[in-house]
């Protein structure tokens, strides 16, 4: 039966005289050898512009057998409906035989003493590729490409008028980004100290408020740090003082408030993934049970790359290929913490100071960097906020723009406050911008 379906859909193929179906299909999809040997043959004249029928498959290929196909193009009637109806069939029984070899590996690996949590990985990671398969998206036409894009368009337009938009909650960076964006990596870098892990906690505690569902990993800090940084967050007490247990009874009842209010939050805190395969598949699972915004990694030097890898520089790229990687795969926004290398110390950093790869740069839409510029650094515009936020106990900070792949590049300031983990924007006038 299945072999028939094969031959029926060759042939149809055939006799239309090729089908842009066949981007959608592959060789394991075929399970008899001849059918696989023709549409290999097939296939090859239709990207190359060639003519195909009978005669010209079999002179590519005189080892192919071509009677059963002879028998079958006099029995069908090859329309666009049917060849696309037949072509559904033969993916899904393919996609069937796939998830049926993969159960037999699971049970393979589950006698032989494998790692629960290895085993989990590798069913994600296999049904992410039997879906991606079924799906295969990847070729389409200007049209199709223009059309979709319109729709985007139109959504964010909509997203916008109802403020639905995800935004980082610093105004400035906001204007100048739009705010996160579906499949794009945006990499914040710093040198260690500065920041950078306290700014990706704000954004994603902030989304979290609203609602936002939100993927936390840190190979960084522990569950109880992160909590204490959000607590510190949400009440304004300083965390100094949560970590030392200082706290009377006005600050206890703070903390009790903040707790209410983050509790139900749909920020989920990941603190087990050691590599892009176990983030990815902690991302699946997440997205299949609740959905997902954002996903934020703290941070990309501090992973365990897959696989193995001959130098330092290597494992960064491959490690930060498949962030970026997972971030189109579920068409969401991914927040990825990097530092920088010693060269950036006491100076605006610029991109080549991340840290150990060029790939970074390549990989990622957008690289801000964070900075504490010394007085003697600043404008004259920028003196006044700069001994203002002194006399108050915080920091001045630069975020530079350093890559936009999308818009502007340029440079924010905001105010830091350490101890509480807040960030204090600018608000920019629209009409004077």
């Amino acid at each position: 039966m299945v072999n028939e379906l094969e031959t029926a859909l060759l042939a149809a193929i055939i006799q239309r005289g090729g089908d842009d179906t066949l981007v959608k299909l592959n060789e394991d999809d075929f399970t008899n050898i001849n059918n696989k040997k023709v549409f290999e043959v097939v296939k090859h004249l239709w990207l190359t512009g060639e003519t195909i029928s009978l005669a010209s498959v079999k002179a590519a290929e005189p080892s192919i057998v071509i009677a059963d196909i002879i028998k079958m193009d006099s029995m069908i009637a090859a329309t666009k409906d049917e060849v696309d109806k037949m072509a559904a069939q033969v993916k899904n029984i393919s996609a069937i035989r796939k998830i049926n070899k993969l159960t037999s590996a699971i049970k393979s690996d589950i006698k032989a003493g494998e790692d629960a949590k290895a085993i989990k990985t590798k069913i994600y990671e296999a049904l992410d590729n039997i879906e991606s398969d079924i799906q295969n998206t990847k070729i389409k036409s200007l049209k199709t490409v223009l059309f979709e894009t319109t729709e985007w368009i139109e959504s964010q337009f909509i997203k916008a008028e109802k403020n639905d938009l995800l935004l980082t909650g610093i105004p400035d960076l906001d204007y100048y980004t739009g705010g996160l964006f579906d499949g794009e990596m945006t990499v914040i870098a710093a040198r260690p100290s500065v920041g950078k892990t306290a700014l990706g906690l704000y954004i994603a505690t902030k989304l979290a408020k609203e609602g936002r569902k939100v993927h936390f990993v840190s190979r960084e800090m522990s569950g109880n740090a992160i909590g204490m940084r959000i607590l510190s967050m949400a009440s304004g007490i300083d965390t100094g003082r949560i970590k030392a247990g200082k706290i009377n009874d006005t600050q206890w009842e703070r903390l009790g408030k903040a707790m209410g209010k983050y509790s139900t939050s749909d920020l989920i805190i990941d603190t087990e993934s050691k590599t892009p395969s176990d983030i990815k598949a902690v991302t699946k699972e997440i997205q299949a049970k609740y959905g997902l915004d954002l996903i934020v990694v703290d941070y990309l030097q501090i992973l365990t790359p897959d696989g193995k890898n001959k130098t330092r520089e290597q494992e960064v790229a491959s490690i930060s290929r498949n962030l970026k990687n997972l971030s189109l795969d579920i068409n969401k926004p991914v927040i990825v913490l990097a530092q920088l290398n010693r060269n950036a110390e006491n100076k605006r950093p610029v991109l080549s100071d991340l840290r150990e790869s060029g790939a970074i740069e390549a990989d990622a839409d957008n690289i801000w960097f964070l900075h504490y510029p010394t007085e003697n650094q600043l404008s004259n515009s920028q003196k006044d906020k700069f001994i203002t936020c002194k006399q108050n106990n915080c920091r001045y900070m630069e975020i530079h723009i350093g890559k936009h792949r999308n818009g502007p590049v340029g440079m924010i300031d905001v105010l830091f406050d350490p101890g509480k983990m807040k960030f204090i924007g600018f608000a920019k006038d629209e009409k004077t911008a």
